[in-house]
């Protein structure tokens, strides 16, 4: 199974989001995955981020693979999760701690499908949605890593991981760079 990259976030992830996609080196094409917490759906969004990097970047489509070079955005109101193949399930579900998409509930599914081919990214956000599957992801053998509190812009979700779990690392967006573009295969 190829490596994916799980990005979760709220409140600022996308402006950090973008500075991560422009640092990304060309040799990088690791498929990224991004899911937030957004009310509407903003194509403007997808104009943005494909004038910032060389990644290809589109909406989640349902029963899609993730490819190389491709970040895909999760959709408002959908949750995001992944079958057993490794494919896109958008979920209708009810929200979890009033939010939809759950980012705890697509690290869940990613790091069960993915194990230890993922690595889940914690950007900023002003609630702790992904904090416990972050660290129960650990179970799979998957990697986490985390906005340092002090470079992000809101610091509550990346706060809330690191208080869960003591052994995940905190990286500047500079770092998660490096630790995002070592995920190849």
């Amino acid at each position: 199974m190829s490596k994916i990259v799980g990005i979760g976030g709220s409140l600022g992830s996308l402006e950090e989001l973008k500075i991560i996609l422009k640092a990304l080196p060309e040799s990088c094409d690791t498929p990224l995955i991004y899911v937030f917490h957004q009310r509407t759906s903003n194509s403007n969004i997808i104009i943005d981020l494909n004038k910032t990097s060389h990644y290809v970047v589109k909406f989640v489509k349902n029963g899609a693979s993730p490819q190389k070079n491709t970040l895909y955005i999760s959709l408002p109101d959908f949750h995001l999760l992944f079958s057993v193949n490794g494919k896109f399930i958008l979920s209708k579900k009810e929200a979890i701690d009033y939010t939809r998409p759950s980012i705890n509930l697509f690290f869940k599914t990613a790091s069960h499908v993915f194990k230890e081919n993922l690595l889940l990214v914690v950007l900023s956000g002003s609630n702790k949605d992904g904090a416990v599957e972050a660290k129960n992801s650990l179970r799979n053998g998957t990697s986490v890593a985390v906005i340092s509190p002090q470079n992000s812009i809101s610091p509550r979700m990346p706060l809330s991981v690191l208080k869960l779990e003591e052994s995940f690392k905190s990286y500047s967006l500079e770092k998660l760079v490096s630790v995002i573009s070592e995920m190849r295969g």
